[in-house]
C-alpha cells in the first residue's frame, strides 16, 4: 500500500513540480506534508478517513491526492485560481466518498426503497 512519501511524490508530479523518477526537495516535501496534514485532519474530523498515511489504501489514493493538490496547488502554481483549487478538492472528496460508500468487498451498498 502507498505511504506518505508516495502521496507526496504523486501530488508533486500531478502539479508538474517533479518529473518521472525525480525525488522531491526537502522544501517541496515540507509544503506537501502540511497539505496532507490538513487533508487528513479534515477527513478524520468528518469521520471519513479509515486509514493512516503510513498505509493508504489504493482505492483512496487518487482522491486523497486531488484533495492535497487543492490544498497546496497555489504554493507551486501561483497562476491557479482559488476556484481551480476548490474544484480539485471537491473532486477528490467525491472520489473518497465513493470508496467509503462501498462495502469492504467493494460492492455498492444495497438500498431499500419503500
Amino acid at each position: 500500500m502507498p505511504v506518505r512519501s508516495d502521496l507526496v511524490a504523486e501530488v508533486l508530479r500531478e502539479l508538474y513540480v517533479l518529473s518521472g523518477t525525480e525525488t522531491p526537495s526537502a522544501e517541496d516535501d515540507a509544503v506537501v506534508d502540511i497539505g496532507i496534514d490538513q487533508a487528513m485532519a479534515e477527513l478524520q474530523e468528518r469521520q471519513i478517513a479509515y486509514w493512516d498515511v503510513t498505509d493508504i489504501p489504493h482505492a483512496v489514493m487518487r482522491g486523497l491526492s486531488l484533495v492535497v493538490q487543492g490544498n497546496v496547488g497555489r504554493k507551486f502554481l501561483p497562476e491557479m485560481t482559488v476556484q481551480e483549487c476548490e474544484a480539485l478538492r471537491d473532486q477528490g472528496m467525491r472520489r473518497i466518498r465513493e470508496v467509503i460508500a462501498m462495502q469492504s468487498d467493494h460492492q455498492p451498498v444495497p438500498q431499500n426503497y419503500f
